[in-house]
């Protein structure tokens, strides 16, 4: 069984970037992936600040079927670490970018999360992540990379029907992005 907390209220507030000392010169560095065995240790030790892009793609919310751990064959969106240095937003476009080839465009924060995942295979200590939840609206051709396996377009009409099969929160943060897309077209 789940158990879901609400540890923050429904007023989001803007993401302000500070740069201290020579703080800035961190947007030049090269973002470089660390062996297996590493981040394992890393992730079981640790909690990471992460975003995900809900991708509003062609009228529907995009989701990919994740292809490693945690959370392995679930759907999931595209997101992952912050990359150190970079912006949510830039470092989001990127992630996105890279995993599944899409342009994204009109980013709105729906959430601060905190998914914590219990253990796996690889993952012996589970999985703490601090969310930040954002709506996008995605264009061009979709191109997946090894992370994913495959991908489900999921309406709103779809959505009634398999919600109760995606984890709470990925349902949750699908919910809000038909919100936010009815808001945009009213």
């Amino acid at each position: 069984m789940i158990k879901r907390e609400s540890i923050y209220q429904e007023k989001i507030y803007k993401i302000e970037q500070f740069y201290l000392g020579d703080g800035k010169i961190l947007e030049d560095f090269e973002i470089k992936f660390i062996e297996e065995e590493k981040y394992s240790e890393y992730r079981d030790n640790y909690v990471r600040v992460c975003h995900d892009a809900f991708i509003f793609y062609e009228g529907k919310v995009l989701l990919f079927k994740r292809n490693n751990e945690p959370e392995k064959g679930e759907f999931w969106p595209i997101g992952g670490a912050v990359h150190k240095g970079r912006s949510f937003e830039k470092s989001l476009r990127i992630k996105v970018e890279n995993e599944c080839g899409l342009k994204i465009k009109n980013l709105q924060l729906i959430g601060i999360n905190r998914l914590l995942i219990g253990p796996t295979e690889n993952f012996k200590k589970g999985s703490d992540d601090i969310t930040f939840s954002y709506f996008v609206e995605g264009e061009g051709k979709i191109i997946m990379d090894k992370d994913n396996k495959d991908y489900l377009l999921v309406g709103l009409v779809d959505f009634e029907n398999i919600k109760n099969s995606l984890n709470e929160y990925v349902s949750k943060m699908v919910e809000k992005c038909f919100e936010v897309q009815k808001n945009l077209q009213s």
